[in-house]
């Protein structure tokens, strides 16, 4: 089966900064704030010239010293980030415009890219003036735009049976996949969920849903045991007898599924929209995945318990913060899935009244007191998060419970 949806409502903003093209060099901003960021490490002295920086801002930068920069007060004033991280550099060197850029978007501001450029462009100006990037208006202006699709197609199957010995049972099995842009349902507004990041280049939202289950196994049954008059052990027993062993039921629920879908967040940093971070970058393998109830820390100020990872340390290694003009990898990792037995006994008496009856049930849920953990309260963030990367806070599933009923029925 399928269902295919298109132009579905998905939240943007309107103000996102303009993806602008250097017409000389034909380089567009995305690329060429990212040669900046390949560059990381660099003393100002030893960056060289990149024609999109030195034409796009080249008339507004021109002549200006590192102590202009460092005692910008604007921005920077009295916090000597730039001959901290350039020493040697003499007060009045006159930077280009290309090393001003390198400063911003690697020493100062990374990964936090938007305010980079909304200081060259709303600071300090192109050659086309102020805001030639930015909205003048707005920083950032949500709207909704009906250009999302989504598509889910899967295989179900159902088998029934009704036993002539007073056994049936249903098993029921999927195997789907769904992609979209947006998971969250638009009359929640879901701001995070379902906004997208970059909105020249929107399909990089695309990922498979936030609720897409791989496998999908339910069962159910019931049974009346073979025990007291008109069943096949006791047949023939008196009434006394009858009721000791006759109208016993059993129950069960078995569910299962797969895991579900998360991301792991980019912390609070702006690498393309001042609207929503996006999601942080995938930039190695990571290690087995291993959902352990008492894993290490990732990191110093951590603190150990139940983790999507055996080994947080080195999956955080295996992340970092996303670059400008990209959004990041959606719904990357897969956490718990469903998993519960419920089972119930039940005995019903036939009163002397015409049918009335007497019936007591003794059901238990989630059997085997089995433990999973939700995906939605995982700590996945390369920002403040670090330390307790991958670690849950909050269970899927709900432990043991029982429950005894009584009931009259007529």
């Amino acid at each position: 089966m399928g269902r295919f949806g298109r132009k579905l409502l998905i939240q943007d903003d309107l103000a996102q900064p303009v993806n602008l093209v250097d017409p000389a060099t034909k380089t567009a901003y995305y690329d060429a704030a990212k040669q900046l960021i390949a560059m990381g490490g660099r003393n100002l002295t030893t960056v060289p010239r990149i024609g999109f920086w030195e034409n796009i801002f080249g008339s507004s930068l021109a002549g200006i010293t590192a102590q202009d920069i460092d005692k910008s007060p604007a921005y920077y004033n009295g916090k000597g980030t730039l001959f901290k991280n350039n020493p040697g550099l003499a007060p009045d060197t006159v930077l280009t415009p290309t090393q001003i850029a390198y400063f911003l978007y690697n020493q100062f501001y990374a990964p936090d890219y938007t305010s980079a450029l909304f200081d060259l462009d709303r600071g300090f100006g192109s050659k086309f003036g102020l805001n030639a990037f930015f909205n003048d208006q707005f920083s950032a202006l949500a709207a909704w735009r009906s250009i999302a699709p989504s598509n889910y197609n899967g295989f179900q199957a159902i088998f029934r049976k009704r036993f002539s010995q007073g056994l049936q049972f249903d098993f029921n099995y999927s195997l789907a996949k769904s992609f979209d842009w947006s998971s969250g349902a638009e009359r929640s507004l879901a701001f995070a969920g379902g906004f997208i990041v970059n909105a020249w280049q929107p399909t990089q939202r695309k990922s498979i849903s936030d609720f897409d289950i791989t496998h999908s196994i339910n069962a159910n049954s019931i049974y009346e045991l073979p025990f007291g008059k008109g069943k096949q052990f006791g047949n023939g027993v008196n009434k006394v007898a009858d009721a000791l062993i006759g109208g016993w039921q059993l129950t069960g629920i078995f569910r299962w599924t797969s895991g579900l879908p998360i991301g792991v967040g980019n912390g609070r940093f702006w690498p393309t929209n001042w609207n929503i971070t996006g999601f942080a970058s995938r930039t190695g393998a990571l290690p087995k995945q291993e959902t352990t109830k008492n894993a290490p820390a990732a990191a110093a100020g951590g603190t150990p318990g139940p983790n999507i990872f055996s080994d947080p340390a080195t999956a955080l290694k295996s992340y970092d913060n996303t670059l400008v003009g990209e959004t990041g990898e959606r719904n990357g990792l897969r956490g718990d899935g469903f998993f519960g037995i419920d089972m119930g006994l039940g005995k019903t008496w036939k009163l002397p009244f015409e049918g009335h009856k007497l019936q007591f049930r003794w059901e238990t849920f989630n059997l085997t007191n089995t433990v999973r953990f939700d995906v939605n309260s995982l700590t996945l963030d390369m920002g403040s998060g670090r330390a307790n990367f991958g670690k849950y806070s909050e269970t899927l599933t709900n432990p043991r419970v029982m429950q005894f009923a009584l009931r009259y029925e007529f």
